[in-house]
């Protein structure tokens, strides 16, 4: 394996330098979250929702929420939210649900492949722990990936 000398950090008597390889450091800066991951037009939004009832749309219910996913036309995995304001009453609750969500997409989009995926939270998501919903949302890509497989 070919390695690449990444960074050096220089102290007054001690260097440190650290090896990296080149596919780690190219997917180490390819785990961005950019507005092309985001399932934001209500177009969108709609031919996932419609998509249930032609069967195109499948869906994994949890107690927290509903993840609603499909196929898309595009060489990436995209992702959209959806927190009602009846069921996460605080915006900070609604923001940090969001924010937990996209970084577990962020670092595991490598893999899936092609999907839109729709969270739907419900009220009982507030009250897990960061690293409760962590675990649950890791339980919940590697569903996916099975759903890909077959």
């Amino acid at each position: 394996m070919v390695f690449e000398r990444v960074w050096q950090l220089k102290a007054e008597d001690w260097c440190l330098v650290v090896d990296v390889p080149k596919d780690v450091k190219s997917f180490v800066l390819n785990q961005s979250f950019p507005r092309s991951s985001r399932i934001s037009a209500k177009d969108d939004f709609a031919e996932i929702f419609n998509g249930q009832k032609t069967n195109l749309t499948r869906r994994i219910a949890t107690d927290y929420f509903v993840l609603l996913f499909a196929s898309n036309a595009y060489t990436y995995p995209r992702l959209g939210v959806i927190i009602n304001k009846k069921n996460v009453p605080k915006a900070s609750a609604r923001n940090a649900l969001r924010r937990i969500i996209r970084e577990s997409f962020r670092v595991n989009k490598q893999l899936l492949n092609c999907l839109d995926i729709v969270f739907i939270i419900y009220r009982k998501a507030e009250q897990l722990s960061n690293f409760e919903l962590n675990a649950i949302l890791i339980e919940q890509w590697e569903k996916l990936t099975k759903f890909q497989l077959k």
